[in-house]
């Protein structure tokens, strides 16, 4: 995972490349999250948002979610492809 993994948590961007990488590894995330059992730990950081929704994770996938209660790698991965089809950077601060 070392497009994830490698890069600044502050101001940057992925290029429309990196994007490419990054969707794969995002992918390969999700697949073995679903894999494995929901985090209490999490679900309980997260209690009020997921009762907010009726959300009750059944995996640790589903205990990632963005603001909207949206699963949040599937959230990244549709940012992912729009920088790829509008062949534009992905940039945060």
């Amino acid at each position: 995972m070392p497009t994830l993994l490698n890069h600044s948590d502050c101001d940057g961007n992925w290029s429309v490349r990196d994007c490419k990488l990054l969707k794969a590894e995002l992918e390969e995330i999700k697949q073995v999250f679903i894999e494995e059992p929901p985090s209490p730990k999490i679900i309980a950081s997260k209690q009020d948002v997921f009762d907010f929704f009726g959300i009750k994770p059944q995996n640790l996938f589903e205990c990632f979610v963005d603001s909207d209660c949206e699963f949040l790698i599937d959230r990244l991965m549709e940012l992912c492809d729009l920088a790829i089809e509008k062949n534009r950077p992905i940039m945060f601060q």
